[in-house]
């Protein structure tokens, strides 16, 4: 079965329908990583986190609010994977966001 490509938005489908926000779609992205991660499928678990942590200003849902969740998630995730100095990184990314954010 091919893996599903979570950077596809189907932004070129006329059927497509209502595009959702990006705060559901990072949600949705992160409960597939979550669920991958917690079966210690890292390596399919990270393009999921990474694409939940996408930057929201750019890309089809510019303007969007931010939420630091998916950085922390994909944070453990690297923690996991003995990528600590990136970990760290994304943490601290994630604080700002929260505190911005408060």
């Amino acid at each position: 079965m091919p893996r599903p490509n979570p950077s596809t938005s189907g932004a070129g489908d006329p059927g497509a329908g209502p595009r959702p926000n990006h705060r559901e779609v990072a949600v949705s992205l992160n409960n597939v990583a979550e669920s991958y991660r917690a079966q210690s499928r890292y390596t399919e678990a990270e393009p999921f986190y990474t694409a939940g942590a996408r930057d929201p200003r750019e890309g089809p849902w510019a303007g969007a609010s931010r939420c630091g969740h998916e950085l922390t998630s994909l944070a453990a995730l690297y923690r996991a994977t003995d990528r600590v100095p990136a970990a760290d990184a994304l943490e601290q990314r994630a604080a700002r966001i929260r505190y911005v954010n408060q």
